[in-house]
């Protein structure tokens, strides 16, 4: 999270790997964001610039690279005009959810099928989507790592489609209460079956 000039710019990502070759890559990435996040470049341009920046640090530009490390990430940029909110969002692999005040429903804006790094051509382009939203709007943006996570029960994944259905019927409680929700639905899927991967669900309530 960075706030530049009148711009507030938000971002969750998921890299790959784990232990300390997931934190080096992670290290790598947020540098990479940030630096072209400094020059107030909107969000299409800092996950192209970045793709480019990655590549070249891992190698990956070369025919004979030993590495496919890379990143997903959603990366929202937002300020507010009188009474209401600009935001824009460009996705690598990451979808961005928005809950409109006092409405249960979610819509879905779909980030571009490329993660940032790996096998992701140095010429890929992010599509940039530009809305407008009101206070009391709620975001949401997660890792697969919720939606992944098996049942002790049935062996089954919680899956996207049923991470929007728990949003949508604890719509009217308060962020940090969604969060309680989340984390006891969580537990009681996992029950004793490992956890796969790392979990990140975040909501941001606009004011």
């Amino acid at each position: 999270m960075e706030e530049i000039g009148s711009w507030k710019y938000f971002a969750v990502a998921d890299c790959t790997g784990h232990g300390v070759p997931g934190a080096l890559m992670s290290m790598i990435c947020m540098e990479k964001l940030r630096d072209y996040i400094q020059l107030e470049m909107p969000p299409n341009e800092v996950l192209q610039k970045s793709n480019l920046k990655i590549r070249k640090a891992l190698g990956q530009n070369f025919e004979d690279r030993t590495t496919y490390d890379g990143m997903d990430v959603a990366l929202i940029r937002y300020q507010k005009q009188n009474n209401h909110w600009i935001l824009e969002y460009a996705g690598a692999g990451r979808p961005f959810w928005i809950q409109k005040a006092n409405q249960p429903g979610i819509e879905e804006l779909k980030g571009t099928k490329a993660g940032i790094g790996g096998s992701t051509s140095d010429l890929q382009e992010f599509k940039l989507n530009t809305i407008s939203l009101q206070p009391a709007d709620s975001l949401y943006f997660f890792t697969d790592g919720y939606t992944d996570q098996f049942s002790e029960a049935s062996r089954r994944k919680i899956t996207t489609r049923r991470l929007k259905e728990l949003l949508e019927t604890y719509h009217s409680l308060p962020m940090s209460e969604k969060g309680k929700q989340l984390d006891q639905f969580l537990q009681k899927w996992q029950g004793d079956y490992m956890q796969i991967d790392d979990i990140l669900v975040v909501g941001l309530k606009l004011s």
